[in-house]
């Protein structure tokens, strides 16, 4: 990520499908460069792939019919946030799962930069992750509302969804 940030390839999020997003400060304000399979990265490459076994796993105990993965790399600045949401479009049952998987090699929580799932039917907090490294968290993308809140330091992971290819 510090490679992609040098050369300019990092970009503000937007909020919405790729292509019709729109920047929002207010509601997200971090920087994703999205990572194509079969690239010539082997990082990107092992992204990937680490994806890919995410799926066979999940199928395998759940019969999800996953088959493809969407990623980015996520860089939130000092103060970077993301509001409540939720993953899934609501034109399109494709995102099943949403993972993020910590990338940072040191965190502590003092820092900030939880990623907090809330209940969707009493609102109630269910859980506040801190971005440690290694750490990893999935949830269903229609399922689970959940925000970003602001760190102190960068705060980097690998986001993706676990799709299904859909009518």
């Amino acid at each position: 990520m510090e490679t992609l940030s040098a050369r300019g390839e990092m970009r503000n999020a937007g909020i919405g499908r790729v292509g019709s997003s729109r920047t929002q400060s207010d509601v997200r304000n971090d920087c994703i460069h999205w990572i194509e399979p079969d690239g010539d990265n082997a990082a990107d490459n092992a992204a990937h792939d680490f994806a890919k076994s995410l799926c066979t796993a999940l199928n395998a105990q759940l019969f999800l019919s996953l088959d493809h993965a969407e990623l980015h790399y996520a860089h939130y600045a000092p103060g970077g946030h993301y509001s409540r949401h939720v993953d899934r479009h609501s034109d399109s049952n494709a995102r099943v799962i949403s993972f993020v998987l910590y990338l940072n090699e040191t965190w502590q929580d003092d820092w900030g930069g939880a990623l907090q799932l809330y209940d969707p039917q009493s609102e109630a907090i269910l859980t506040s992750v801190a971005p440690t490294s290694g750490t990893l968290v999935l949830f269903r993308s229609e399922t689970f509302p959940h925000e970003v809140f602001p760190a102190t330091y960068d705060r980097l992971s690998l986001t993706g969804w676990l799709r299904r290819h859909t009518a």
